[in-house]
């Protein structure tokens, strides 16, 4: 509830302007900036391109505060819009958002069943597939996934990013994973009983 509060009183010294507008957009920046500049990075930008879409972000908070309507978490609304702008990059550089990256290391310590120990490339591509269809119809929980399980975000820094609390974080990854399950079974087949 503290962080609320605080995060309200920024926003309203940001809609008075002057001397406060620059201590709230500075008090917001000081809590967001670091996670927002690493969720940057980890989605491959450079720590240039990271601080450009970071000042983009804060001049869009600053543009639209007075569209902030106080009936969600502010912290959902400030991810929201730097979720955009990354989105925004990617179709501006012709990159396709849905395109994932994802990390085939991850396959190579999987028990591969010996009846197709030949197909390791098989198994990598069955998943890379499933994930693909599971992105195109739940981007958001692709996305999500990718940020907690290949990056390493913690459950804090998804919560905050999700605008929930920790609790339902964990709730919604762990949906995330149900609903992921069934794109992933043809691959089973790959792995040792």
């Amino acid at each position: 509830m503290k962080q609320e509060q605080q995060e309200l009183d920024c926003v309203l010294q940001i809609r008075a302007g002057g001397k406060q507008r620059a201590e709230g957009i500075s008090t917001l920046y000081r809590k967001y900036a670091p996670q927002m500049k690493r969720y940057y990075m980890r989605q491959g930008k450079s720590l240039a391109q990271a601080e450009d879409l970071l000042q983009d972000v804060f001049v869009q908070v600053i543009r639209n505060i007075d569209s902030y309507r106080h009936d969600g978490a502010f912290s959902a609304w400030i991810w929201t819009i730097a979720r955009n702008r990354l989105i925004s990059e990617y179709h501006k550089s012709g990159n396709h958002v849905s395109e994932i990256e994802f990390d085939e290391n991850l396959i190579e310590n999987f028990p591969i069943n010996s009846a197709h120990n030949s197909d390791e490339d098989e198994l990598k591509k069955c998943v890379h597939e499933a994930f693909e269809r599971f992105n195109q119809q739940h981007q958001e929980r692709a996305h999500a996934l990718t940020l907690f399980a290949i990056y390493g975000w913690t459950i804090e820094e998804m919560s905050s990013f999700l605008g929930r609390t920790i609790a339902a974080t964990r709730e919604y990854l762990s949906q995330s994973r149900k609903k992921l399950r069934p794109f992933l079974k043809p691959c089973f087949d790959f792995l040792t009983p």
